[in-house]
């Protein structure tokens, strides 16, 4: 199964506060909570890039097919998309989304599981859902997936377990298994 275009579930806020994370210039509007949804942070780009103009100069739905160092220019780095278009720049920034792309531990036994389709990756969850109250469970939790853990927990099987070290022992006392990006 492909994995989602993002990781971002329904309830996710950011984990730093709005202030920190404002472009100096463009402060978030007063309103907002302290640490904003998706939506709002969304809704701060998008204003960002309409007061400063930069709409006309991001490219949607063009994908990077090559970069080339070129020092003998003045910009340095000549970068061309699949929509056969090319552009000099003196800085790039590679932003991969490597979280997008599920990553699972090795733990013995864990592709057992996998096979039989009892084992979801973070980047797939998106709410609570009526099986975690029916079936105990095991989540292996990182830090970044604490968050959806304390969500999980509230609504639960009492003898699902969050977070524990992974073992084999956990794996076969389980129903399903929540693994972490």
């Amino acid at each position: 199964m492909d994995p989602p275009l993002t990781p971002l579930y329904d309830s996710l806020t950011t984990n730093i506060p709005h202030p920190v994370m404002a472009f100096g210039s463009h402060p978030f509007p007063p309103e907002t909570p302290l640490f904003p949804d998706a939506e709002r942070v969304l809704d701060y780009l998008k204003d960002f890039a309409s007061h400063f103009s930069l709409r006309p100069h991001i490219k949607f739905f063009a994908r990077v097919t090559s970069i080339t160092y070129a020092p003998k220019l003045n910009r340095h780095w000549l970068v061309q998309t699949s929509t056969n278009e090319s552009y000099y720049f003196d800085l790039i920034m590679v932003c991969n989304g490597h979280y997008r792309v599920p990553r699972f531990p090795s733990v013995s036994g864990l592709s057992d599981w996998q096979d039989a389709r009892k084992v979801l990756h973070s980047v797939y969850y998106r709410r609570p859902l009526p099986v975690y109250k029916k079936r105990p469970f095991l989540l292996l939790v990182t830090v970044p997936q604490a968050m959806i853990c304390r969500i999980i927990s509230t609504v639960t099987h009492p003898k699902s377990y969050s977070p524990v070290p992974v073992s084999r022992h956990a794996l076969i006392q389980m129903d399903y298994i929540f693994v972490p990006v």
